[in-house]
Parts: structure tokens; sequence; C-alpha cells
């Protein structure tokens, strides 16, 4: 039986200890909701990619409370102490050369691991207690979209493992930037709040992976996020391009041709008087793009509750965040784009 706990001191040890036992745990994280077990355990952490129907080349990511965590686990390069001076704790993952104490499971076999170290309190104090890196991808069935709020990892995951502590809704809403720095070149293996913008200010030299600006797939992945299908709802997703009044006729007339599949449309407030007659849902605004990444996995998940069919949603211009957005979208509709 799979138990909802409240954030209490008492409950995060209780936690720690399932941790410590080679138990599965799911808890709040700024990104998304983790699916948490001993990451020096490597029977626990194969319990991860059963529960979830992971592949096992796909990685994974540890998660750490100090910086002082990072030497049992990896080669560091104090020459990036800038760098997490500047994003840790938060929403970005380092990946290094691992040493011989991280399990291969971890790793996919790989000679580097994904190193992260969350804002979230909660996170950080299971950790403390459980006196261990947490190996935690998002808390979900493989492919569907990420988890935002317990109720998500209930829905996906009941029966798999004892607890879930049910914290406040993530508030980033996409999974954390991901950057390599085991190789010749700084590059950003998975886009996130974390922007290439925010990166090179600190590291003018770093730059996108090609897999991510050419939205390829990659054959051997060495950053979740990179291979297989992601976040997909059941429902099938259009992203429709455009600006102002043009993007507004695409979005209703691709709306009217698909009345039979029960469509909604994932609306900004600054044109949503625009489909009064229209099912819809509110994603954000584009002045808080913080808000859409915020909303958007829960509402590829309500619109599967609601039983819609078809999701409409408009595609933006790849800076900033929206490039992590325009990343996350595109995965979900299995790159369906109209121009």
């Amino acid at each position: 039986m799979t138990e909802l706990l409240k954030i209490t001191d008492e409950n995060i040890k209780l936690c720690a200890e399932e941790i410590k036992i080679g138990g599965l745990v799911a808890f709040p994280t700024e990104t998304v909701y983790g699916l948490g077990a001993d990451g020096l355990n490597a029977e626990a952490v194969k319990k991860i990619y059963e529960a979830k129907g992971r592949q096992s080349d796909n990685p994974l990511i540890l998660h750490i409370a100090s910086r002082e965590m990072i030497e049992p686990l990896a080669y560091y390069d104090n020459k990036y102490d800038a760098l997490l001076d500047a994003f840790w704790p938060g929403p970005m993952t380092i990946i290094l050369k691992k040493k011989d104490i991280v399990p291969s499971v971890i790793t996919a076999g790989l000679d580097s691991v994904a190193i992260r170290m969350p804002s979230s309190e909660v996170a950080r104090k299971l950790i403390e207690y459980a006196v261990t890196p947490i190996a935690a991808p998002s808390a979900n069935i493989s492919g569907y979209p990420s988890p935002t709020c317990a109720e998500h990892v209930y829905k996906d995951l009941h029966g798999k493992l004892n607890y879930i502590l049910d914290g406040e809704m993530s508030e980033v809403g996409i999974e954390s930037t991901v950057i390599d720095l085991s190789r010749d070149k700084v590059r950003i293996l998975r886009p996130g709040k974390i922007s290439l913008e925010d990166l090179q200010k600190i590291l003018p030299e770093a730059e996108y992976d090609e897999a991510i600006t050419d939205d390829k797939e990659v054959k051997k992945p060495i950053s979740p996020g990179q291979k297989y299908t992601h976040y997909k709802p059941n429902a099938k997703v259009v992203i429709i391009m455009g600006e102002g009044e043009e993007l507004i006729n695409k979005m209703k007339a691709e709306y009217e041709v698909n009345l039979d599949k029960k469509p909604v449309i994932f609306t900004l407030k600054e044109y949503e008087d625009e489909f009064k007659n229209f099912n819809t849902m509110d994603l954000g605004s584009i002045k808080e793009p913080i808000s859409i990444s915020h909303n958007i996995f829960n509402l590829l998940r309500t619109a599967d509750d609601k039983g819609f069919g078809y999701i409409i949603l408009q595609g933006y211009e790849r800076k900033g965040i929206f490039m992590a957005i325009m990343n996350r979208i595109i995965k979900s509709s299995g790159h369906n784009i109209k121009y």
C-alpha cells in the first residue's frame, strides 16, 4: 500500500529509513517529483527502472545535499566553482567523470555520472537523513508527462512504493538543465530553467548539444531526456507556430477541423478572450515564462483526465527558458508542428 505523507521532519526521517533499507520513496523537488533510491545500492536502483518501466540504457541523476558529497562520487575541477556558486542549489545537473563507487546501473555503463543539488529543502533533508546520494528520475511511468504534484505520482505508481512525500506543486515544473563538464566542450545536453544565455554569463564557451538544436534522438544517451519517447499524454498534441492574429486564426482552424477528437486549446492570458467559445485551459503568461513551464506537464495530464483527445498549443521562439519549454512540448507532440 502506498501512503501519501505530509511534509514533517518525522515523515522525512521515515522516508530516509526506507531509502536506507533499499526501498523507493517519491519526493518533491523544485523541478518535478523524483522517485528515489539509495544511489550507492545497485539492487535498490534497479527497482526504479522496474517501477517506471524505464530502459536500462537511460542513465539516472544522483542527488546530493552539499558540494562535499561530490568528491567521493566523481572527479570535479575547481575551475567550475563559479558555475556552482551561481546555480547550486537549484535546477542544474552537472555531468562529471565518475569514480568506482558509483554503480554502473546509475550511469548505464558510462564513465560519467550526472549529479544535482536541488534547492528543495525537503529533498536535501531526505538526502541528509538517508546519509547517501539519492538516485532519482521523475516519479512517473516512463514516457508520460513528468509529475509536478504528489497526486500525479500516486496515479502512476501507487502499489509500487510505500511512501510519497506530499509537498507543494513543483515550482519550475520541468526537469533540470543538464550540463556536460566531463568532456572538452561545455555543452547543455538537456535544456531547463537555467538557459544557455544564463550559462554563458559564467562560461562564455558553453553551447547547446546539436541533438537539442536539431531535435535529434541520441543513440547512446549520457543524460536523461536524450532518448526515447518523453512527456507524451494519451491525447494527440499539435504545436502551432505563428504570431498575433495569424496564430489565433490557425489555432481556431485546427480546433474546428478536429471537433470529433474533443479538442482543447492551451491558451495564454494575453489572448484568452479570443477563445471564449472554445474548450480552453490556462497555460500562463508569455510575460512570465516560468508560469508556462510550471503548468505544462500538469495541463497535459489534466487534459487526459478530462477526456480531451486533441491538444492545441502555440510554439515559441527558442530563447531562454522557451528553449526548454519547446523541447518538452515537441517531444510530447511527437514532433507534430504546423507552421
